[in-house]
């Protein structure tokens, strides 16, 4: 019996360490966006045995804090700033000088927007692919607020998609 208790016990104790060291670490606060292991979502509650996580398909999950202080844990809501990264491919048959103009003015685009981190924005011809030319875009918002971010994508997006129709750049398809 003294056994079953001591080993009862010991996953209370355990939740209860794991409380006093969210409490005193502050990896998070309630409102925060995290990833831990193969969660992510935002902090609904801390409690003093488990801290509930709100996903993104809306979800409910509870994560016992002795579990959750032994896992490393992605504070998302900490980023300073927010990355914009994709490819566009370009068709092959661009020539190399409209290419160069089209670059260019991606990366006009990009400066001139007033939310990208200027020191932090790479838009580069990146590979010969199967079938297409690849252009790297990296960009940084100056935001932690999903929603700015894809707001702002968006409007880079637009804008990329207008040069390319001015210019006559197509794009490619596999």
């Amino acid at each position: 019996g003294g056994l079953a208790l001591a080993l009862a016990a010991q996953e209370t104790v355990k939740n209860l360490f794991g409380s006093l060291m969210i409490y005193a670490d502050k990896p998070f606060k309630i409102g925060d966006l995290i990833t831990v292991g193969a969660i992510t979502g935002t902090i609904e509650d801390i409690g003093f045995r488990s801290t509930r996580i709100r996903t993104f398909d809306t979800s409910l999950i509870s994560v016992p804090n002795g579990n959750l202080m032994n896992e490393m844990i992605n504070n998302l809501g900490l980023r300073k700033k927010r990355r914009f990264h994709s490819i566009i491919n370009i068709a092959y048959h661009t020539p190399p000088h409209l290419l160069e103009v089209y670059i260019d003015g991606m990366r006009q685009i990009a400066a001139e927007h007033p939310f990208v981190d200027k020191d932090n924005t790479n838009i580069r011809l990146n590979n010969l692919g199967n079938s297409s030319l690849d252009i790297l875009v990296v960009i940084f918002f100056n935001t932690n607020i999903w929603e700015k971010e894809i707001e702002w994508r968006e409007e880079i997006i637009y804008a990329f998609i207008e040069l390319s129709n001015h210019l006559g750049v197509q794009f490619a398809f596999p």
